[in-house]
């Protein structure tokens, strides 16, 4: 079970695209509500037999909450706790992750996905600070200070109407080693008052397929999301390991917010109609069974060779949408066929070319 701790709802920067809306009003977890809901993971993991805990920090920005704070319930709960393992985990704007925060990752070998669009053009048209200031060279810095303390940090991109085919920040990112997932910008929260950024049918599947020969076609060493996972289920038939395509995101995830409301996921807090409960309040029954919202199945759905592989998307986004259909469907048709043709040609082309060139090489005349 992977546990999603949403500790705020306030941020210290103002993207243009934020999925939480107005942060003018916002509140930080206490540090004790922080101890009772890492207890309550634990306490709910052991009543499903499981010895290993997996929690996501989450906000909001989870580094506006004071470093002390993860420090004293961590340091409480190993104490309470021995014989459980866990993997600590933060979702991050990278703002403000100063050295107090990379010796708390390093000290508990944290992993920290960093939100970063990409290039400084694109990202610094969207992710600003509260006065509007850029912030991609502070953030890109702040990547590489815990890569250099051996902290795994990897990128989470996403991709709104502004991209451009310049991928030359993908060298940069493979040059120190930081992997990437690149994820559609959602039309909800801001986004909603910023149409200009919203992303058309099929550009998604575009953008990717233009990353993934981008990186092919230079050889770059650098983990793409997800790409990665989607070849392996296509080709492999082997389970697909993140939420987006699992089909059973709700068996998977739990989140709980900074007064204790449990949640399907971190996507669902806010919205009371989704709330399993409150840890404070409520007797919760261990294992906890959450109550995913599961959309209705449309006939095309059944229908689609790609079902198996896409078991209908994110049912956040298909929610939000209104229409018991994926908006990305068309994107996830695309890129799915794509990999299945045009995708293998273009690998085959490659490799016949890198078969020439070491054979050249090695064989060639000198």
């Amino acid at each position: 079970m992977n546990y999603i701790l949403k500790v705020t709802d306030g941020c210290n920067m103002r993207c243009k695209y934020c999925c939480v809306g107005d942060k003018s009003d916002f509140h930080i977890i206490s540090e004790e509500q922080l101890y009772k809901n890492i207890c309550f993971c634990v306490e709910n993991s052991r009543a499903g037999n499981e010895d290993k805990v997996d929690i996501i920090f989450h906000g909001g920005e989870p580094t506006i909450v004071p470093c002390e704070f993860y420090e004293q319930a961590i340091s409480r709960i190993n104490e309470k706790y021995p014989d459980i393992t866990f993997c600590w985990r933060m979702q991050s704007n990278g703002y403000h992750i100063n050295d107090k925060f990379i010796n708390l990752f390093s000290e508990y070998g944290f992993r920290i996905g960093v939100s970063i669009d990409g290039s400084a053009d694109i990202h610094n048209q969207t992710r600003t600070d509260i006065n509007g200031k850029p912030t991609y060279d502070t953030i890109f810095n702040n990547i590489l200070k815990m890569k250099s303390e051996n902290i795994p940090a990897s990128a989470l991109m996403v991709v709104g109407a502004n991209v451009t085919d310049d991928f030359s920040f993908l060298d940069k990112f493979a040059e120190h080693h930081i992997p990437i997932k690149i994820n559609p910008l959602i039309n909800c929260g801001e986004a909603e008052n910023n149409s200009e950024i919203l992303l058309e049918s099929g550009q998604y599947a575009e953008y990717l397929i233009k990353v993934y020969e981008y990186i092919m076609s230079n050889e770059l060493d650098i983990p793409f999301q997800p790409v990665e996972s989607l070849s392996q289920k296509i080709f492999s038939h082997s389970p697909y390991g993140e939420c987006t395509f699992s089909g059973n995101c709700f068996c998977n995830f739990i989140a709980i917010d900074y007064k204790g409301e449990i949640y399907p996921c971190g996507r669902f807090c806010d919205n009371k109609a989704f709330s399993g409960g409150n840890i404070n309040v409520d007797n919760i029954s261990l294992p906890f069974e959450n109550k995913m919202y599961k959309p209705e199945i449309r006939p095309e759905c059944s229908a689609c060779k790609f079902q198996k592989i896409c078991n209908g998307g994110c049912p956040y986004m298909v929610w939000i949408d209104g229409s018991h259909r994926n908006p990305l469907c068309n994107d996830y048709k695309k890129f799915f066929r794509y990999l299945m043709t045009d995708g293998l040609v273009f690998i085959e082309n490659k490799l016949k070319e890198k078969r020439e060139e070491l054979y050249n090489e090695n064989y060639g005349c000198h």
